[in-house]
C-alpha cells in the first residue's frame, strides 16, 4: 500500500482522531525551578531543552511527551551555585549531563486542565512524576504552562553534606511556561514535484511558492495538510522529483 493511501484510508476510518505533534518556540518558552538557600528563595532555568511532544484534547489515549533536558544549562543566576551543581554531589555534568521525562498517560481534569504521569530520570534515578498543566489551542499555536514538586534527594541530587536540607532545601518546584506551533504531518508528493518545492523543514507554514507545482492534496481535513519534506529534498531521484 503507497503511502499516500495509507494516509487516505486513515482518514477515512470512523472516529479516528490524529493527535497533533507540536515544536516548542524556544524563544517564548522556559523550563525553570524554584528552590531554597539558606531560608532564602532562589529562581533558575534550565536553558536548553528538546520534547517530542504529541497532543490533542480529543485523543489523550495516542498524547505524549518526551522531554530531554541538557542539566549542563542549568542556570541560578549565581556562579558559585552553578558550579557547586556540576559536581559529583549534585547533578555530575560529566556523567549525567541530561535529564529526560516521559509520559506514560495523560488525563483531563477540567477546562483545558489536564495531568500528566510520566518517569523523570536525574542522573541514574528513575522515579514516577505527576505534572499537572493548562494547554490552550489557538489555530496553530498552542500553550502549556504546568507545575510540579520534586524532592531533590530521590534523584541523589544534593548527597553528602547537602542531604539534610539545612542549607539548600529539599523541594524544588519545576515550572514549565512553553509556546509551541503544530507541525504539519508529511505526505507523499506526485512524481515530477519540483525539487525546489521541498524545503529542508516540514514545519513551514509559508505559502508554497506562485511558480511551485504543488502536491496532490488528499482530501480535505481540518488535521492533513499537503507538506513537502526533508527527505525529498535530500533523495529527490528516490521520490521522482525534478530538479529544477
Amino acid at each position: 500500500m503507497s503511502g499516500r493511501l495509507f494516509m487516505t484510508v486513515l482518514l477515512a476510518l470512523p472516529g479516528l482522531t490524529l493527535a497533533s505533534d507540536w515544536q516548542i518556540q524556544h524563544d517564548n518558552s522556559r523550563l525553570g525551578f524554584v528552590g531554597t538557600q539558606s531560608g532564602a528563595e532562589f529562581k533558575g532555568e534550565f536553558e536548553r531543552f528538546e520534547a517530542d511532544m504529541r497532543f490533542d484534547p480529543d485523543a489523550l489515549d495516542a498524547s505524549g511527551f518526551d522531554v530531554r533536558i541538557d542539566v549542563t544549562s542549568f542556570n541560578s543566576r549565581s556562579s558559585d551555585r552553578d558550579s557547586a551543581v556540576s559536581g559529583k554531589d549534585w547533578f555530575w555534568f560529566k556523567r549525567f549531563p541530561e535529564a529526560r521525562y516521559t509520559t506514560t498517560s495523560i488525563r483531563r481534569t477540567g477546562p483545558d486542565q489536564y495531568e500528566a504521569d510520566g518517569q523523570l530520570t536525574i542522573r541514574d534515578k528513575t522515579h514516577d512524576v505527576r505534572l499537572p498543566f493548562r494547554w490552550v489551542i489557538d489555530g496553530e499555536a498552542a500553550t502549556m504552562v504546568g507545575q510540579t514538586t520534586l524532592l531533590r534527594t530521590r534523584f541523589d541530587v544534593g548527597t553528602g553534606e547537602w542531604r539534610s536540607g539545612k542549607t539548600v532545601g529539599l523541594n524544588v518546584d519545576v515550572l514549565v511556561d512553553l509556546a509551541t506551533a503544530r507541525l504539519m504531518p508529511n505526505v507523499f508528493p506526485t512524481r515530477g514535484t519540483p525539487w525546489r518545492c521541498c524545503p529542508a523543514v516540514s514545519t513551514n507554514f509559508r505559502p508554497w511558492p506562485p511558480n511551485c507545482q504543488t502536491p496532490r492534496p488528499l482530501p480535505a481535513t481540518p488535521r492533513i495538510r499537503t507538506v513537502c519534506a526533508a527527505p525529498w529534498a535530500t533523495s529527490p531521484k528516490r521520490w521522482g522529483l525534478s530538479k529544477p
